[in-house]
């Protein structure tokens, strides 16, 4: 009996280990993965990541095999690869804060960089840049439209 608790411990120990975030973590590998149509012919609109120009871009997947830089949205490309979701807080008192930590922190040490890019930063934390500054800070999420589409124009009716 308690050689079955010990097992089960140790099953949630490592199923635990696997699904945290580890902190430093980069980009995921697939989105590194080249562009892959796959041998069948059908023509389906995708997107796939390019490292190169760091943008989601369009392209024919045939519609089998492939590899796992494809997706559906130019949206779920984006988050997947390009950035994290969610926006750096930016609200008055946290941008007085931040200018004052940026001030202390040239003072130390000009320039100073803590992060590059999202996925250097922990978990759902962003890479944010405050002047000179940047820090992993907690996400804000905001509701508004889709980072890759730009808004509709609403029809005004025509008068005669």
């Amino acid at each position: 009996m308690a050689s079955g608790g010990l097992l089960l411990l140790l099953g949630f120990l490592t199923l635990w280990a696997e699904l945290t975030p580890v902190s430093g973590q980069d980009r995921p590998q697939f989105c590194l993965l080249p562009s892959d149509p796959g041998p069948c012919k059908s023509n389906i609109n995708a997107f796939y990541y390019s490292p190169p120009s760091n943008s989601c871009q369009e392209f024919i997947y045939g519609g089998c095999q492939g590899n796992a830089n494809r997706f559906k949205t130019k949206d779920e490309c984006h988050y997947a690869c390009v950035e994290k979701p969610g926006e750096c807080p930016q609200g008055p008192q946290q941008q007085q804060q931040q200018q004052q930590q940026q001030q202390q922190q040239q003072q130390k040490r000009p320039g100073l960089e803590k992060c590059q890019n999202d996925w250097i930063c922990p978990g759902e934390q962003k890479c944010c840049r405050y002047g000179c500054l940047t820090e992993c800070r907690d996400i804000v999420y905001t509701v508004h439209g889709s980072p890759t589409k730009r808004p509709s124009q609403i029809a005004t009716p025509v008068r005669t």
